[in-house]
Order: structure tokens, then sequence, then C-alpha cells
């Protein structure tokens, strides 16, 4: 982690969050570092790691799937209803 990290600042910008919730923010932060070459988190990594875990905020989210990222999504799923329909105590939902 840099040295200039605030992180007070921080704490005040995600407060309530859970022990979880702050074990990935860290760790989303650490893999924007990675992404963007650098060996060491940023204030900004951190700042923006907060939106995407807090606020569930992602350019992933707001992506306009593909016809063969639908076809895959539907596959995967009906696999796992396929296979949980053999699990012993599976009772499918309505």
């Amino acid at each position: 982690m840099s040295d200039n990290v605030n992180l007070e600042a921080i704490a005040k910008a995600a407060p309530g969050a859970s022990g979880a919730e702050l074990a990935n923010i860290i760790n989303e932060a650490a893999l924007r570092a990675v992404r963007a070459g650098r060996e060491r988190v940023i204030q900004s990594d951190l700042e923006e790691s907060i939106e995407v875990v807090i606020a569930g905020l992602s350019e992933e989210k707001n992506k306009v799937m593909t016809e063969k990222e639908k076809a895959d999504c539907s596959l995967s799923r009906g696999g796992t209803r396929l296979g949980c329909g053999h699990a012993e105590g599976f009772r499918p939902r309505s």
C-alpha cells in the first residue's frame, strides 16, 4: 500500500461496512493496482473499490450482454438446475 493512502478517509467513505466488505474493498483495490501495473495500492484504487463493493457500481453491470454471453449464461444455469435435480434433498423453486 502506498505511503500516502489516507485510511481515515477510506473509513469515513465506508461507514458501517462489515469485515467481509472491508476485505473485499482491499482485494478489489489490489486487483485495480495490478491491472494498472503498479505494485502498491493508491488512494483512488480504494475509493473506486468502495463504489464497486458497497454501492455495487461496476462497469460490468452496465454492459449489454452479447447473444453468446446470454447463451453461455443460460447453458450454465440450465446445467446447474439439472445437476441440482439429482442432489439429495433438492426441492425445486416454483
